[in-house]
This record gives structure tokens, C-alpha cells and sequence, in this order.
């Protein structure tokens, strides 16, 4: 066994080598975890780009994903009554609103309402002549699913009947993705229409939003409380709580990227007219508890009306009868105030 010497240090050669290489072992130990250290922060770093490009991609198209407008009208009414009508938007000379307009049936007409109800009652099932405002949902058009049976159904009630689609919707001409600001002007400008060109009294208008049309619906409520009542069908409290529902999403902020608020529960306690809320208790797309709690929120004189094992798409394809009796008895209260 040799001898040498380390500053000075007499050790033996073998100390000296074990100590070499206990050494190199520390020293390879902690390249490897500074290695790997560097492997997760890369990875972590990856991950946070992704999530971060994701939520960017959320921000910025979320319109897309929740609109859902189609051109193509799919069907057209067969009433004699029905009249296509273009609605200018202010400020534009190009953008414009398509809408349908039905007539109110005349007084000598024989109409069957509803069924199990004799055909030859009058007409006119509301004493004073109103109007019915109809906005629809976030896809497709006024053309879509049962629409224009439901619509020419309103019409026999009594009403007269204004439907419109959004700019970007139908026939309607403007960006096709619109935003929720516009969707506001778009109601504004129908409202315009009926009270300013066609001179019907506010109190004569029912406004009546269906899903997406809800939110639009009492938002130009809480803006016209002159006018007569409101009719909300399968919508929803607020835009954010519809996409929890579903679990869409659930990895990100909804609340902080979400630009499309549609939030109708901080509205309806504002409202100062008549409401009616309807709603298929197996709706799939917007919970029926949902109109519960915009009836709960929203101030007397209101009504809530359930109808049974039926979806979002056919409150009134299966249940016509009920649906149509129900609109009929809160038009009669309307009347009545």
C-alpha cells in the first residue's frame, strides 16, 4: 500500500482512490437530478403553453362555438297571412334585419285553437289586438324544427306575429357571428319597427324568447317596461352556468373568459311586466330548474309553467294542447290587468 501526501495530509493510496470516487458518484447524482429537474420544469413549461394557447383559442372564437347560424331557410309558411318584411339597421346601409310577419286572423275567420275546443268560436280569442315579438334560439334560423307550425299556432290565438332572425341568421344580412351587444341592438331595432313603422302601442306587444331568445327577450323587457307581457320558453340564467351544466370546458376559467354573458337571472328581478316561463322538464340542453329559478327571481304578477317529459326542441311538437291552452290563459290575464 502506497503512502502520499494531500496538503500537507499523509493517506494511503486506496483511502484516496475511494474518496475519488465517492466524489464522482455525488458529483454524477447531482447532474442527474438537476437533469431531470430541468426535464419536468420543460415539461410543466409545455403544458402551460398549451393551456395557455387553449384558453387564448377559447377567448377569442368562443362566438363560434356558441352560435350556430345557419342561411338556409328550411321551410316556409303556408299562411295567406305571412309577408316577408326587411328591417333597416340604423346606421348601416347595408345590414338589415329579415323577419316574417302573420297578420292576425280576421274576425270572420273559423278557426280550431286548440284541440277539443269547437271550431266555430271567434276568431279573435283575445279581446284587444296584440302583438307577438318572437325572438328564436342560438342555431339555425326561424325556419328550423316546428317553428313556423308553432308560429301560424300563435297567430290563431289572435295575435299578430313578428319573427325575426340576427343579423348573420337566415336572410338576415351582417356578420355572421355576431356578439351579444348585437343581439340587443337586433331586438331594439324589431321593437322599433312595431312601435314606430307598423304604430302598435307597447302595451299591445308580447315579447317572447325561446332558449338563447329568453336572454334577449328580458333583456328588452327590463329596457320597455310599458310593454304588455313576456313569454320565456326553455331559456336559461346565464350563459356561464349553461356551459357548467354541460361540463364543457371544465379545465378552464369560464367566468374570466367568457365575453358572452347572456346573464338573465341579475336581469329579471328588474322586470315590470307580466311573465310567463315554459319549460320541458326533460330538456337535455338548458335544465328546467333553470326557468325555476328565473320565476323565483323574478317579481309578481309571473307564471311558471312545466310541461311534462318533454325536450328542448319540442315544447310544442309533443304538447301543443297544453302549451297552447297555457299561452292562452296568461293572454287572458294580461287582458285582465
Amino acid at each position: 500500500m502506497g503512502i502520499i501526501r494531500l496538503n500537507g495530509v499523509r493517506t494511503t493510496t486506496r483511502r484516496y482512490y475511494r474518496n475519488l470516487s465517492g466524489n464522482t458518484t455525488v458529483a454524477n447524482t447531482l447532474k442527474f437530478y438537476f437533469f431531470r429537474r430541468k426535464q419536468l420544469l420543460i415539461f410543466f413549461g409545455f403544458l402551460i403553453f398549451i393551456y395557455t394557447c387553449a384558453c387564448s383559442f377559447l377567448f377569442a372564437h368562443q362566438r363560434y362555438l356558441i352560435f350556430r347560424p345557419s342561411p338556409e331557410l328550411k321551410t316556409l309558411p303556408s299562411s295567406p297571412e305571412f309577408k316577408r318584411v326587411r328591417i333597416p339597421i340604423a346606421n348601416s346601409r347595408s345590414e338589415y334585419l329579415s323577419g316574417w310577419w302573420f297578420d292576425a286572423p280576421l274576425s270572420e275567420e273559423k278557426i280550431n285553437v286548440v284541440a277539443n275546443e269547437p271550431a266555430n268560436k271567434p276568431a279573435k280569442t283575445i279581446r284587444s289586438p296584440k302583438t307577438i315579438l318572437y325572438f328564436c334560439g342560438a342555431a339555425g334560423n326561424k325556419s328550423f324544427r316546428s317553428q313556423v307550425k308553432k308560429f301560424e299556432e300563435l297567430r290563431k290565438l289572435g295575435f299578430s306575429v313578428l319573427v325575426i332572425d340576427y343579423r348573420g341568421f337566415g336572410e338576415s344580412e351582417g356578420k355572421q357571428y355576431p356578439n351579444e351587444s348585437q343581439f340587443y341592438q337586433d331586438s331594439q331595432t324589431a321593437w322599433n319597427y312595431l312601435v314606430k313603422n307598423r304604430k302598435i302601442q307597447p302595451k299591445d306587444i308580447v315579447i317572447y324568447g325561446e332558449s338563447l331568445g329568453g336572454a334577449i327577450a328580458i333583456d328588452l323587457a327590463v329596457k320597455h317596461p310599458e310593454v304588455g307581457g313576456l313569454i320565456i320558453q326553455s331559456s336559461f340564467t346565464s350563459m356561464a352556468k349553461t356551459i357548467k351544466h354541460h361540463n364543457l370546458f371544465s379545465l378552464f376559467p369560464i367566468d374570466l373568459l367568457l365575453t358572452q354573458r347572456f346573464n338573465s337571472i341579475s336581469k329579471v328581478p328588474y322586470l315590470k311586466v307580466p311573465v310567463l316561463f315554459i319549460h320541458g322538464t326533460a330538456d337535455t340542453v338548458v335544465p328546467y330548474d333553470m326557468s325555476k329559478e328565473l320565476y323565483n327571481a323574478a317579481p309578481v304578477p309571473k307564471k311558471l309553467l312545466l310541461i311534462p317529459e318533454v325536450g328542448h326542441f319540442d315544447v310544442y311538437e309533443n304538447s301543443s294542447t297544453f302549451y297552447l291552452r297555457g299561452i292562452k290563459k296568461f293572454t287572458k290575464g294580461i287582458e285582465s290587468r
